[in-house]
């Protein structure tokens, strides 16, 4: 439960149209406590009971409309239900924002909902689904040091196989782990495993040296099955998540874990943080969530440091630094999609890889408008791109694996 004054500032923010995205992540993520979401129906209902109504932004009274939807769904209640709470002389606004509601109606109930960055009028969205598609799921193949060829999904749990003294199980969980078994046991110190996503496929990897790795769809990761005594390396593709085990060596040394991928070296210490390098991208960006890391362009000339809550962005040879929202960029990790001021292509990338499905845009269509907002990757996608049509000014259609992206018809 949040206090309630801090949730009174938030709202009078949202009022007056200088609300931050963190604030309205915070505002719609109240409604899953009973007593946060009491107050703000308050909230609502005093704001709608004063003249400042006609002086709110366009903007706040889309926002508003949005958190009645909520309201109303989560309640399971029928607009003539809200009306009825409210006097009689200012049911006019309830349907004026109801019916706002029902046209922006971004589902924020749930977890999920998407808003534009900037105002847009929202007409009523066009959604063809000629069949729906699951969402992504536990899928890789694993390339052993002799060539062959596992696919995990197919394996039984347990025991995979074992080579050059490390056991390799597959866990109920969904997970691929390293276990040194005999260092005697060692036959081939250069032996390399690879495991690689596909589209619609996720994996978890603990390396032989406690180091956690996640991969998101379409990744990659190589790395030794022994690692050497003086420093570890990996090298990846996509993206993937690390939570790098500290290790130390005879004198008391930290070994430093060395992670490469195009266009960029990440020397590692300990720590936790994610990289994303998908080819179709136009930058690397590196996140980091706890400790340090040091990154250093293909050129060699350029290097930076990173301290956590910081995200670098590599474009060619050169770094550029900002503070981020660490969430956004480890959504997928945690089971979601949680999109903060990103482009519509950007979106429909990542949609793409999850559901393992093309995008076809039509000519001449409008891509500049930025979205945020949060849906589970667990929902089917028909749910996604219902949400998504809604919000963006774009007609969203689903044809066997193709998604048909159009420009909005005039109502």
């Amino acid at each position: 439960m949040k206090d309630k004054k801090h949730l009174e500032n938030i709202f009078k923010n949202l009022v007056a149209g200088k609300y931050t995205l963190h604030e309205l992540h915070e505002l719609l993520d109240s409604f899953q406590h009973a007593e946060d979401k009491n107050s703000l129906l308050k909230l609502i209902e005093q704001h709608l009971q004063t003249d400042s109504m006609e002086t709110s932004s366009t903007e706040a009274t889309e926002v508003i409309a949005r958190v009645l939807e909520k309201l109303m769904r989560q309640n399971g209640m029928e607009q003539e239900t809200i009306i009825h709470h409210m006097s009689s002389q200012r049911t006019y606004r309830w349907k004026n924002i109801v019916a706002i509601a029902a046209a922006v109606c971004l589902f924020a109930f749930a977890g999920i909902y998407f808003y534009p960055s900037t105002q847009q009028q929202v007409g009523e969205p066009l959604l063809t689904v000629t069949h729906d598609v699951a969402p992504g799921m536990n899928k890789a193949t694993l390339t052993l040091s002799d060539g062959r060829e596992l696919l995990l999904d197919d394996v039984e749990i347990g025991e995979l196989t074992a080579e050059s003294g490390i056991s390799i199980q597959k866990s109920a969980d969904g997970q691929l782990i390293y276990t040194v078994q005999s260092q005697e046991a060692v036959s081939d110190i250069n032996a390399v495993n690879t495991i690689h996503t596909p589209r619609g496929g996720q994996y978890q990897v603990v390396l032989p040296d406690g180091t956690k790795v996640w991969l998101n769809s379409s990744s990659s990761l190589t790395y030794p099955v022994h690692f050497a005594a003086e420093s570890r390396r990996v090298e990846m593709t996509g993206e993937t998540y690390f939570e790098v085990e500290q290790l130390l060596d005879a004198s008391g040394k930290r070994i430093p874990f060395i992670v490469e991928c195009p266009g960029q070296t990440i020397e590692v210490l300990g720590t936790h943080f994610n990289i994303n390098a998908y080819a179709d991208e136009q930058q690397t960006r590196t996140t980091l969530l706890e400790g340090s890391v040091r990154l250093v362009a293909q050129d060699g000339k350029n290097n930076v440091k990173l301290r956590p809550g910081q995200q670098a962005k590599l474009y060619g040879n050169q770094f550029s630094i900002a503070k981020v929202n660490v969430e956004s960029s480890i959504d997928w990790k945690n089971g979601d999609f949680y999109f903060a001021d990103e482009s519509l292509p950007v979106i429909m990338r990542k949609i793409a890889r999850w559901y393992d499905v093309d995008i076809q845009y039509q000519q001449n269509l409008s891509l500049q408008e930025n979205f945020s907002g949060r849906v589970s990757r667990g929902k089917k996608l028909s749910e996604v791109i219902k949400v998504l049509s809604i919000s963006a000014d774009v007609d969203l259609k689903l044809v066997d694996r193709t998604i048909l992206v159009n420009n909005k018809k005039k109502q």
